[in-house]
């Protein structure tokens, strides 16, 4: 029986980049804070960079599904928005 545990990373500097075309995803990063908006379904490759010691990266994908039914309303951001990107508080 496999235990599954949560990766954790203490006191690293990452920083995380989608890779293909950039209008398909939004990325914004923030000192302990990372979050994507994603503007397609899809694989979305991804590299995590370290910058601490010892350096080195992770490779990955997020698969990004159509909604099974539309939004009824649209997203209200509850928190401040800069540009397209809400910030919650």
């Amino acid at each position: 029986m496999s235990t599954r545990r949560p990766l954790i990373l203490a006191a690293c500097v990452a920083h995380l980049d989608f890779l293909g075309r950039a209008d398909e995803h939004h990325v914004f990063q923030v000192p302990g804070r990372i979050r994507a908006t994603f503007h397609r379904a899809g694989r979305h490759p991804s590299v995590v960079h370290f910058e601490t010691a010892p350096r080195g990266e992770l490779q990955g994908v997020v698969e990004v599904r159509e909604p099974e039914s539309p939004r009824r309303q649209l997203p209200v951001c509850g928190g401040v928005s800069v540009g397209d990107v809400c910030l919650e508080r």
